[in-house]
């Protein structure tokens, strides 16, 4: 999709039915996504790509959790336009109006609840050096570090914005460019304005105490481990935590159970599977994934994604 809309100018909007396409939840990002919640799932994405910007704007309907490097080689700036309670960068709590700084190369992950809204504006360093001497505004990119600034972007800028990209996820981009009016063009004069007075703040450590630092070990663990039978005691055990302790650190961050994750993160990667190699059986997939018992396996896998792994095999053999 990146290199399609490489050359545009005008608004493209994609709605969003499988959460593979969330990998242009950033375009071109390539970034893992993953829903915590069954299916159906829905999202929408917008995109635009005008003067070396590469705007891209989603609304997530359902619990989701994104993770990957948003660009290899350029700066993104990011914006949350709705955050509901509970929204997370790095597993830290955001608010609306949060802003974000995320340099080329450096990790970013995002767990956004139903009704979420953001946007984020990708460019070389250049770039937004010009505009900001445009602006009449001394920002110097090289000094920007990952992470969040330290106020959140006024509330009057934040719900005019809000407003303006609501209305594009709900196919109302008539009136965009009138008298040359774009709301991207108002984002990113409004976010160099911002980080010109903000200072931003690392983003948050791994190491510590606390229900971050628990579940943030236990994920690391997971990651690592889904494919062997693994249960509740030794993920609790990699973290250092009690039982009581490793559920209810899940329950405050992500209003979850560290076993629930665990058989998602599998079922997510028996998609995976199946989706970049038609070869494998479901059976295979699934073995690969922790997940021997093939009844069990198809119906929680139909439960979240709505449909079949069987389905998803047949669809990526349709295409070939």
């Amino acid at each position: 999709m990146a290199n399609r809309l490489a050359r545009k100018t005008d608004w493209q909007t994609l709605s969003v039915s499988k959460i593979e396409d969330l990998a242009d939840a950033v375009l071109g990002a390539g970034l893992s996504a993953e829903q915590f919640d069954k299916a159906p799932f829905r999202a929408s994405l917008a995109f635009r790509c005008s003067n070396g910007v590469t705007t891209t704007s989603g609304m997530l309907m359902g619990r989701t959790l994104l993770s990957g490097t948003l660009s290899k080689d350029q700066l993104t700036l990011g914006l949350g336009l709705h955050m509901p309670c509970g929204s997370r960068h790095w597993m830290k709590p955001v608010e609306t109006g949060t802003v974000g700084v995320f340099r080329a190369g450096d990790y970013h992950e995002a767990y956004y609840l139903p009704g979420s809204l953001y946007v984020g504006l990708t460019m070389s360093p250049g770039t937004l050096a010009a505009e900001a001497e445009r602006a009449e505004i001394h920002l110097d990119p090289v000094s920007l570090e990952t992470g969040h600034a330290g106020a959140i972007l006024p509330k009057q800028s934040t719900t005019v914005l809000q407003r303006e990209f609501a209305a594009l996820h709900h196919g109302d981009s008539a009136h965009l460019g009138d008298d040359g009016y774009s709301p991207d063009t108002a984002t990113l004069q409004a976010l160099i304005r911002h980080l010109g007075r903000a200072p931003v703040q690392h983003r948050w450590s791994r190491s510590g105490h606390g229900a971050l630092y628990i579940v943030a070990r236990a994920r690391d663990f997971i990651e690592q481990s889904f494919a062997e039978r693994i249960g509740i005691d030794d993920i609790a055990r990699a973290t250092g935590a009690s039982r009581r302790s490793l559920h209810r650190a899940f329950a405050d961050i992500l209003e979850d159970t560290p076993i629930r994750y665990l058989n998602r993160r599998r079922l997510h990667n028996v998609r995976r599977i199946l989706l970049a190699d038609g070869e494998l059986s479901v059976t295979q997939a699934g073995s690969l994934s922790g997940l021997s018992e093939l009844g069990r396996l198809s119906v929680s896998y139909r439960a979240l994604f709505g449909e079949s792994p069987f389905e998803t095999r047949r669809r990526i053999w349709s295409v070939r």
